[in-house]
């Protein structure tokens, strides 16, 4: 089984043969040899921008099943939605986003190739077009689905990607992108994008009607322990981390569950990625919560220099730099509360390692 990513064409599910002791060989994409048991046409029967993003995401067989979800782009509907009204803000533009944006539905398939939705719509939007192709209003449309347990997103209308799935201790476990706290960071990003500067506006929109606060950003964990019973939260908020947006990865190591997650909030406290252990499978207790890193070392930036001081008042007792092929380019030994690296050194993108009488710190820094 495969899944496949979004475009003009849908994304699918489809099956293909039996595999030959040779492995796969080269078809045509249109061979019958490999047919879809699964399509997003077959769920949006009109063909929407939110239809064409979403794509199959997270895909892992458990217990004779095959799970997936999918991953809904929805960043690339505000673009769209600009281009087309010239602004986010019309009631025009604002019915266009709401009636692309699409949360992730959650799927199964058991080994007759029979799907089920567990978690989806009854009902999505449908544009409705006029004479000239433009969208003259917004209806719905019935999908021809049930969802067994529950609303696309595990009811959360800011989760758009089932990234992750993965088996450990014969329970399933799920990993999502919330794109909640995208609205936050958008706030402290107003010159990086267009996309940027343009999503703080409607997210804080769509944020002020749904009530979001901090405390509910951040990743969803949730763990299936039996196929017919709904999958309970682990987690709805990153583990307390609003700059936790996503579990990437999972891996079983040593009868241990790692979990890596994504975040491109660097400069936050707890901000970056980090990786989790899981080692007990009834509840949360085996998760490693993030610790705050004291800070030790200010770094300030001239036309010339790094400038380098410590908190403590304890002294920097060695500055070493890098470049990004791990070449040493310095190495000085102050002895002294304060230290100076020349930017001259600088090319492209380079690392400061710092050693203090209290401990040592790295920061990364690039050329001008």
């Amino acid at each position: 089984y495969v899944g496949t990513w979004g475009g003009t064409r849908g994304s699918c599910v489809a099956a293909g043969p039996e595999m030959p002791a040779g492995g796969l060989e080269p078809v045509d994409i249109d061979t019958p040899n490999w047919k879809t048991v699964w399509g997003t046409n077959d769920y949006e029967h009109t063909a929407t921008l939110g239809r064409t993003v979403t794509s199959v995401a997270g895909f892992r067989e458990w217990r004779n099943h095959l799970y997936w979800g999918v991953f809904c782009p929805d960043f690339y509907i505000l673009q769209a939605a600009e281009k087309i009204y010239g602004t986010l803000f019309s009631p025009d533009a604002l019915a266009y986003i709401l009636g692309n944006y699409r949360t992730a539905s959650f799927w199964r398939l058991d080994n007759d190739n029979t799907v089920a939705l567990l978690y989806g719509e009854t009902e999505l939007p449908k544009p409705v077009y006029d004479s000239t192709g433009s969208v003259k209003e917004w209806t719905f449309e019935q999908t021809g689905w049930t969802p067994k347990w529950g609303r696309s997103g595990f009811g959360n209308f800011w989760t758009i990607y089932v990234w992750s799935l993965h088996v450990y201790g014969d329970n399933l476990y799920i990993g999502t992108m919330d794109m909640s706290n995208l609205a936050g960071a958008v706030l402290t990003n107003k010159g990086a994008s267009t996309m940027a500067t343009t999503s703080d506006n409607i997210y804080g929109y769509i944020e002020q009607i749904f009530g979001m606060s901090e405390r509910e950003y951040g990743f969803e964990l949730l763990r299936m322990t039996d196929e017919e019973q709904p999958p309970r939260l682990i987690t709805s908020n990153g583990f307390n981390n609003p700059a936790a947006y996503g579990i990437r990865n999972f891996d079983v190591i040593d009868n241990t569950l790692y979990i890596g997650t994504a975040s491109p909030f660097n400069l936050k406290e707890f901000g970056g990625w980090h990786i989790h252990s899981l080692t007990d499978k009834n509840m949360t207790t085996g998760i490693e919560q993030p610790k705050a890193v004291e800070a030790g070392v200010i770094m300030r930036r001239t036309d010339n220099y790094i400038n380098l001081v410590t908190l403590k008042g304890d002294n920097i007792t060695s500055v070493e730099v890098y470049d990004t092929a791990g070449r040493k380019l310095s190495d000085a030994k102050p002895d002294s509360r304060v230290a100076s690296v020349p930017l001259s050194l600088i090319k492209g993108v380079a690392v400061i390692k710092v050693q203090t009488e209290s401990g040592a710190w790295s920061m990364t820094v690039a050329e001008k």
